[in-house]
């Protein structure tokens, strides 16, 4: 990708730098020398390096906020943006016990993505170009938006969802047709992308809809697990959302009796995620009784 040869060209500056500047102990030295996109890219290599060892609560911490200095740097990055709202879920949906903090954890998340969406031109061009309400023209514009934006948008919808779901039945129901929109938006560009991701976002949001029936909170919850089976997270949502919704007892304890038999690694590169879905798992079945009372 052209951010990995970016950041590469920018090593072997700072490096040449560093030798010739005799700066190396000095980082107020070296920080004279770099611009603000150079700075923006050393940010971002740092945060998914920090990323990248987020099992480790202290690395998930210092992605956040190294990943937040490159994006108050250069906020027309995507792929920091991505990233960055990326981790916030990742925080707020595994490391973070207090509710209220987790939740302010998936609006930051949503706010990043969000104000890069709503900055794009294709946005701004389905926006400005319906004839009606602001919700209606925000609708417009998320229906417009380009390709190269969808993953943002898939996580703009993963926080969103994470974030409104413990909200009030009003919420809930203004904020359906904007998630739907998008995630059928992305269903229709990459619809299986962080592991058919869409289709478990769905299910989340229509086991939580007043009025929807729940056979299409199974329907997606399905193929989403027929689709990517070792991502554990899909069978963890399930069992939450959808099986204490319906008081399916029997099938919430088979599916978090499943993964936590499972190997976590056996997808190496969301092993984490797959980690922290089984101490989730372990979670709720201590619950199990004031679930299904």
């Amino acid at each position: 990708m052209v951010i990995k040869k970016q950041i590469f060209i920018f090593n072997i500056i700072l490096f040449i730098i560093i030798i010739f500047s005799g700066c190396g102990n000095n980082p107020n030295s070296i920080n004279s020398y770099l611009s603000i996109e150079k700075k923006s890219l050393y940010f971002y290599d740092q945060g998914k390096k920090n990323w990248e060892k987020r099992v480790n609560i202290e690395n998930a911490k210092k992605s956040i906020e190294l990943l937040s200095k490159a994006q108050n740097l250069n906020s027309n990055n995507p792929e920091i943006a991505i990233l960055l709202s990326k981790s916030y879920h990742f925080f707020a949906q595994y490391i973070e016990k207090k509710p209220e903090k987790a939740d302010s954890l998936f609006f930051l998340g949503k706010e990043v993505a969000w104000n890069f969406i709503s900055k794009s031109d294709a946005y701004i061009n389905g926006f400005n170009q319906f004839n009606g309400d602001i919700n209606r023209k925000k609708i417009a514009g998320i229906e417009n938006i380009s390709e190269n934006l969808t993953e943002l948008l898939f996580w703009w919808s993963k926080n969103y969802v994470s974030y409104i779901v413990s909200k009030p039945i009003s919420d809930r129901l203004n904020s359906r047709e904007e998630i739907e929109t998008a995630l059928y938006k992305i269903l229709s560009i990459k619809p299986d992308y962080y592991y058919n991701g869409p289709d478990q976002i769905f299910g989340i949001f229509y086991a939580r809809i007043p009025g929807v029936e729940l056979a299409q909170s199974i329907s997606h919850f399905q193929s989403a697990i027929n689709s990517n089976p070792n991502f554990f997270g899909n069978y963890v949502a399930r069992a939450k959302y959808l099986y204490t919704k319906n008081g399916d007892k029997k099938n919430f304890l088979k599916d978090l009796n499943y993964i936590i038999g499972l190997d976590p690694t056996i997808l190496p590169q969301i092993a984490p995620e797959n980690l922290m879905e089984q101490e989730s798992a372990k979670k709720l079945l201590l619950k199990e009784s004031s679930l299904f009372e």
